[in-house]
C-alpha cells in the first residue's frame, strides 16, 4: 500500500512566493553604540513579519581602518535597505569613516532605501549631536535614502 495518501499535497503556489527580505547594515562606533544599535535592531525585527527574511551586516570603525575592507564595506552599504548608524553625539569622524562615506556617496546610482541615525550621547552635548546628526542627514540625501533620526540615547559618564 502506498503510503502518500497519508501527507498533504505540497502547496506549490505557497512555496514559490518569494519571502520579503530586508537587508540592515549596522556600522557602530564602539561597544556602548554596539549595544545601543543591538537594541534598536531588537526593535525593528520585532515588528517584522514572522516570515520575513533579515540579513544583517555589522561593521564597525575599526573594520573601516582596514583598506581591504573598506571596499566590502561600501558594497555591503550599498545593497542595504537600511543603514542605522550608532555613533556618539560628538567628535570629528575618524579619517576612514569619512573615505567610506566618500565612497558610499560615489555609488549613489546603487542606493535605495533608508539611513537611520542613533546617536549616544552625554546629556550636556546636544549641540554638538545636532552637527553629527545634520552630517548623517546630508550624508542620506547624497546617497539618494531617505533619512531618519531613529533614537537620541542619553548618557551619564
Amino acid at each position: 500500500m502506498c503510503a502518500l495518501g497519508r501527507y498533504a499535497p505540497l502547496d506549490v503556489a505557497a512555496r514559490q512566493q518569494p519571502k520579503e527580505q530586508l537587508r540592515i547594515m549596522i556600522v557602530y562606533e564602539d561597544l556602548l553604540t554596539c549595544r545601543v544599535a543591538e537594541r534598536v535592531f531588537d526593535q525593528i525585527t520585532a515588528r517584522m513579519a514572522s516570515d520575513c527574511e533579515i540579513y544583517l551586516t555589522l561593521r564597525s570603525f575599526v573594520v573601516l581602518t582596514i583598506p581591504a575592507l573598506v571596499e566590502q564595506a561600501v558594497s555591503d552599504a550599498a545593497a542595504a535597505d537600511l543603514i542605522l548608524l550608532s555613533v556618539h553625539g560628538q567628535g570629528n569622524w575618524p579619517p576612514s569613516v569619512e573615505r567610506w562615506m566618500e565612497l558610499l556617496v560615489s555609488e549613489r546610482a546603487a542606493q535605495h532605501g533608508g539611513l537611520a541615525a542613533v546617536l549616544v550621547r552625554p546629556q550636556a552635548a546636544a549641540s554638538a549631536a545636532r552637527e553629527r546628526c545634520a552630517a548623517l542627514e546630508q550624508l542620506a540625501q547624497l546617497s539618494g535614502r531617505d533619512f531618519f533620526f531613529a533614537k537620541d540615547v542619553d548618557w551619564v559618564p
